[in-house]
């Protein structure tokens, strides 16, 4: 029987999960006590600036002059593309400055569950020679290289010869009925629990969507002692001959799959392949779901196919899209992907983008997994030492970087296609579906003024306001889109008219960040006038 401890009511307000506990109470996981103390302690020798340690020298930067100056490279995003970019670059003697909105490296698939004082999460630490700046977002980059930081809620800027985007990829989720009902959220926020505070306020989930992060998300449910209920994959995962080679080219992260695969079978959850939850019963809460068997479109074959899974929570995941704002705001072009069937950053083979000295890297230039994202930002990090002058033992080091990136880029081709989303998830949704849950527009509003000629997102947005509240899209474009090219019986496999586009700010700022009496408050006055998708 899993223990539990109250959250203190001066804290309570301020927990990240409020939305999602019961009874002002979180359940503690079997075998993730918060006592234990099983971080190494580290030397005086690798002290942080802000009273932290740091393994391998690199240092933490807070305060008022945080950002404050100009650096060779500042590289946005501290996941494992960005910590490799980093890394390179500090080792070929550029100063390097790192921006996450997070508090420690790593970003969310090196997360670690509750460091101790004065440690980095294990194997995500600082690099040697570089500048962490945490707890920071970058809100926009402008010509010259003079990167706008919001860090934490104070505007500040820096310049930099060159610049590294690895910020990473948005969990893309379709709405079923029901879905904003308590207990409902995505696989990825609960890895965040589980990772970053050692929690998990539900005792009987449900996995669902399609795609490989199902898999995981179980995984380390079920080693924290949450008895998972099932594993609702709408694909049939069919691989050809020529996909089992790209396959075997996945090395490592074969590896793990094969132990989610393992402690999957071991606690006996079924995997229900070729179903999907089309609706989420309950009242205040999670009660039941209701799967239905579906076609490789993910449309519904038979009516009486439906069945019910008793559950407290639904975990939803169908996939991942690339955030490529922060990339077009700074003026870079993008390239219809048309196996990917999304918008990426076109990247030269040094992985730069349109705009020179601005590199693309990881996720956010298309979906590939943790150790491509460490192999392109190594690539990047060579290329911009390169650019520098600093190209001593760069080429070795970059065939042998290439070489890995083939491979890896092979077994994601054989990989992606088995789990791509259907045409005919927007099926699922009924009238009354919250479709954009910061507006609370519903599919029947989208599509009556999809009814009446609207046919680009920014028309919708404009005439519903989805896609214009906190998020800014990022939660709810696909869908907008999906049901736009639904209406106009639009095949899944046009190119969109338009690719988006990022526009400053990109992410909502208070009035100090853009009050700053600094060089971001000056390039915020000559920004290019808002059109009509950037209106908010």
């Amino acid at each position: 029987m899993r223990s539990r401890w109250r959250v203190p009511e001066s804290r309570f307000r301020r927990c990240a999960t409020f939305g999602l506990l019961r009874y002002g109470e979180l359940l503690q996981l079997r075998g993730l006590d918060r006592r234990q103390t099983d971080h190494p302690r580290l030397s005086d020798a690798g002290r942080r600036r802000d009273g932290r340690r740091d393994a391998t020298g690199g240092r933490v930067v807070t305060g008022p002059e945080a950002g404050e100056r100009d650096y060779d490279v500042v590289v946005i995003g501290a996941g494992p593309a960005g910590l490799a970019a980093a890394e390179v670059s500090a080792r070929s003697g550029l100063s390097v400055l790192l921006v996450d909105e997070n508090e420690d490296v790593g970003g969310q698939i090196l997360r670690r569950r509750l460091p101790r004082p004065g440690c980095s999460p294990a194997g995500a630490v600082v690099p040697a020679g570089v500048t962490f700046l945490n707890r920071t977002t970058c809100v926009g980059i402008h010509p010259g290289f003079m990167v706008s930081l919001d860090v934490a809620g104070k505007g500040r800027a820096s310049s930099a010869r060159a610049v590294v985007v690895a910020t990473g990829a948005v969990e893309q989720v379709f709405p079923v009925p029901g879905w904003t009902t308590r207990g409902v959220m995505t696989a990825g926020a609960a890895q965040t629990l589980l990772k970053g505070s050692g929690v998990f306020p539900f005792r009987a989930p449900v996995v669902a969507g399609t795609g490989p992060l199902l898999l995981a998300t179980a995984s380390q449910l079920i080693r924290a002692g949450v008895s998972v209920r099932a594993i609702v994959e709408a694909s049939t995962p069919r691989p050809g001959l020529r996909d089992l080679a790209g396959l075997a080219r996945g090395g490592r992260t074969l590896v793990e799959g094969a132990g989610y695969v393992k402690d999957i079978l071991s606690a006996r959850v079924p995997i229900l392949s070729g179903y999907a939850v089309t609706e989420v019963r309950g009242g205040r809460a999670v009660e039941a779901v209701d799967v239905r068997k579906v076609d490789r479109s993910w449309h519904v074959v038979a009516e009486g196919s439906r069945r019910s899974i008793e559950c407290d929570s639904l975990l939803l995941n169908q996939g991942f899209s690339s955030s490529t704002d922060l990339v077009t705001q700074a003026g870079a072009d993008l390239d219809w992907d048309a196996r990917a069937r999304v918008w990426l950053p076109w990247r030269s083979a040094e992985l730069a983008t349109t705009v020179p000295g601005l590199y693309a890297v990881g996720d956010c230039a298309g979906v590939g997994g943790r150790e491509l994202a460490a192999v392109e930002g190594e690539l990047a990090g060579l290329a911009v030492a390169v650019a520098a002058g600093r190209a001593e033992g760069a080429e070795a080091a970059r065939r042998k970087a290439e070489r890995r990136r083939r491979q890896l880029l092979r077994f994601r081709r054989s990989l992606d296609p088995m789990f791509r989303t259907g045409d005919g998830v927007t099926t699922w949704l009924t009238p009354d579906t919250i479709v954009c849950r910061c507006e609370n527009v519903s599919a029947r509003t989208v599509s009556a003024v999809a009814g009446v000629g609207a046919g680009s997102i920014a028309s919708v947005k404009l005439g519903t306001r989805a896609g214009m509240g906190l998020c800014q899209g990022r939660t709810c474009r696909h869908v907008v889109q999906a049901m736009l090219d639904a209406s106009a019986g639009v095949p899944p496999t046009a190119i969109p008219d338009e690719p988006p586009r990022g526009r400053f700010p990109i992410r909502p700022v208070s009035v100090d960040v853009l009050a700053h009496d600094g060089p971001s408050a000056r390039h915020a006055e000559v920004s290019p006038e808002p059109d009509e998708e950037s209106v908010t």
